[in-house]
């Protein structure tokens, strides 16, 4: 639980962090390809995030 919390916190202190909306499809296992393209994101791969392009 702590750790979701920090890693919620270090997403939000991201400049390049997708935004809730988009980060909410994310996690509904919405990552198909071209959902992603269509939301203009890139996988940050070290991070494990998708990332504005």
């Amino acid at each position: 639980m702590v750790a979701e919390e920090l890693c919620k916190q270090r997403q939000e202190r991201s400049v390049h962090a997708v935004t809730s909306p988009i980060r909410a499809a994310l996690k509904q296992k919405d990552r198909s390809v071209s959902a992603v393209k269509r939301e203009g994101l890139r996988m940050n791969a070290a991070k494990k995030t998708y990332i504005k392009t």
